[in-house]
């Protein structure tokens, strides 16, 4: 990789890492002062979860504990059901006639 290539990659993460810096800060400034109280509380919490080298699969109280084999998204208590499908009834598209040649079709076209 040549150094022109390098500092192109670099300056994009750059760039990328301002932006989801202002999202995150534009996203927090909208919390109420409760929730981020609550954040807070939970980043630090995480922190020491680290620090203190936490395992899930060595805590007891934890659900995976009793089952290595199971997944974080199944211990959901119930699945919101979805919505059923519209149906729709579908009709074949009509063709055109040969003597029309192509057409270019618009946002308002009710061939489509």
């Amino acid at each position: 990789m040549s150094a022109a290539a390098g500092e192109e990659e670099a300056e994009t993460l750059r760039s990328l890492n301002t932006k989801l810096n202002a999202s995150y800060e534009n996203w927090y400034a909208q919390l109420s002062p409760r929730t981020r109280a609550a954040w807070k509380e939970y980043r630090r919490l995480e922190a020491l979860d680290r620090e203190e080298g936490y395992l899930c699969y060595d805590d007891p109280e934890h659900e995976l504990y009793q089952d290595p084999e199971a997944r974080w998204d199944d211990q959901v208590d119930e699945a919101m059901p979805l919505p059923a499908p519209e149906r729709v009834a579908w009709e074949a598209p009509e063709e055109p006639s040969k003597d029309e040649g192509p057409r270019c079709r618009s946002i308002k076209d009710d061939g489509w």
